[in-house]
């Protein structure tokens, strides 16, 4: 199947928008501190069915005090050293008057129960803004590494696409008449 001119460049300009806004949104997110992309690498994933191994989550630090039951977050697990996505299921404060989270990941079978901490703003990171389904399998974090490095693999492989996709640029109309007209000048001998 061939793929027209005008198809190819539409596409072309929607993957360079997409290219950019991934490049500012990441920008935007490493300014305020914010790592812009988690990978899910727990298998089964505590948030299966929403999120699952090697499904990548792009994040957005909102303020604490917007984050409303429902929400899915990225925090710091209280009890511990390891990263949590988590969804908030009740929004609580204490005596103090000190708002914190229950969590509780979606997965009925590996999480029947609210996590064991309460999240306070200290242990917040970001909010999930989407789930982005397999793209976390070209993350370095499954690999070991940091996953914002998620980033690279899909600049490479687009960056690939643009080289390879290109055609030979085709000789102008002036060109191709002069090239006709030595063809036919040379053929009559």
């Amino acid at each position: 199947m061939v793929i027209s001119k005008r198809v190819r460049k539409y596409v072309n300009y929607a993957l360079a928008v997409i290219v950019i806004g991934i490049i500012i949104f990441s920008a935007v997110n490493l300014v305020q501190g914010v790592q812009p992309f988690y990978t899910v690498s727990d298998t089964p994933s505590s948030m299966s069915p929403t999120i699952n191994y090697g499904d990548a989550v792009p994040v957005y630090k909102v303020p604490f005090s917007d984050l409303k039951v429902g929400d899915i977050i990225v925090f710091d697990e209280p009890q511990g050293n390891m990263v949590v996505v988590h969804r908030i299921v009740a929004i609580e404060t204490d005596e103090n008057n000190s708002r914190y989270l229950i969590t509780k990941g979606d997965n009925n079978q590996t999480n029947p129960l609210t996590d064991p901490w309460k999240v306070t703003e200290q242990d917040y990171r970001a909010k999930v803004l989407m789930v982005a389904p397999f793209i976390g399998y070209l993350s370095p974090a499954l690999w070991g590494s940091n996953a914002f490095l998620v980033i690279i693999p899909i600049v490479f492989a687009i960056a690939l696409y643009y080289i390879f996709s290109n055609e030979k640029p085709k000789k102008n109309e002036n060109e191709e008449s002069a090239s006709e007209e030595k063809n036919k000048g040379g053929s009559k001998s």
